[in-house]
């Protein structure tokens, strides 16, 4: 599977987040009206008789619970299929709270260029020890289960948001959650990048253990990529997480959004990050 392939990928994943999004509205307005086809959140939905449970969610109803249930594991085949398959595409494609910080994004870049080639093209680029993106999750399922709270909900931002949503259009409140996901939101703006993302969100990492070997990832070959050394790379200045695409630990980190692959055709022609696919047999 080529680039060529993804041509077009930018502009279906960036359609993508708009339909999540907006579906995240819809379901509360639709319940509101007593149509009940879809029901729930970003925690656990349900699609007529078929429920959705998130990977986070399941891991704390396991370390609350103490126990493993059928109905569970067969509502965690599709995001688990998915992340086995894909890696962490749902932080890149249905996540709220990324399509948020992308919007953003966008926005500062159109109204403050100076601010924002500064922070993306100069900013630092690279893979954390991916010991810290484990040490972490391990740290929250550890509290969750000493000090027996559902610590995962609350640090769960895409259930968070479109629960409050919800809240929000059915109830008309919200909760002290929601300012949480403000403030996080805004310093990631205005200070510290991405950090949340990168470094803590427990969903990300749930759907980042089921990445193996043979999910789909940036394919780069360092015999053909024509950058030359402390040259910035147009695939690092793309990347929303900061990462390095052409260095080693990528991987957990990367949630396959593509940019650094539409960056590298548009730049070089795919010198470097020559596809965008699964590993095949050579």
């Amino acid at each position: 599977m080529t680039s060529a392939k993804f041509k077009n990928l930018q502009t279906v994943r960036r359609w993508g987040q708009v339909f999540f999004f907006a579906a995240i509205v819809l379901i509360p307005i639709l319940n509101s009206l007593d149509i009940t086809i879809l029901l729930g959140t970003l925690y656990s939905l349900s699609i007529g008789p078929l429920d959705i449970i998130d990977p986070a969610m399941a891991l704390q109803t396991v370390i609350l619970g103490k126990y493993v249930y059928l109905p569970m594991i067969l509502a965690l085949l599709i995001p688990v299929g998915a992340a086995i398959a894909m890696g962490r595409v749902f932080c890149s494609w249905v996540c709220p709270y990324n399509t948020l910080l992308e919007w953003i994004d966008s926005l500062q870049k159109r109204l403050f260029p100076k601010r924002w080639a500064i922070s993306h093209v100069h900013g630092l680029h690279s893979n954390p020890d991916r010991r810290w993106y484990w040490g972490v999750l391990g740290c929250i399922a550890l509290l969750t289960l000493i000090l027996n709270v559902p610590l995962l909900t609350h640090l769960s931002f895409p259930g968070i948001i479109s629960k409050q949503i919800a809240n929000g259009i059915r109830f008309g409140e919200v909760n002290i959650l929601l300012l949480l996901v403000v403030v996080i939101l805004t310093a990631e703006v205005l200070l510290f990048r991405r950090f949340w993302c990168k470094y803590i969100c427990p969903v990300g990492a749930c759907h980042g253990i089921f990445k193996n070997r043979k999910s789909l990832e940036i394919k780069y070959d360092k015999d053909t990529c024509i950058c030359q050394a402390g040259e910035v790379k147009p695939c690092h200045t793309a990347c929303p997480l900061h990462l390095a695409p052409t260095e080693e630990g990528v991987y957990p980190y990367c949630f396959n959004c593509g940019r650094c692959v539409e960056a590298c055709e548009k730049s070089h022609g795919n010198a470097g990050l020559r596809n965008f696919g699964w590993k095949v047999k050579e």
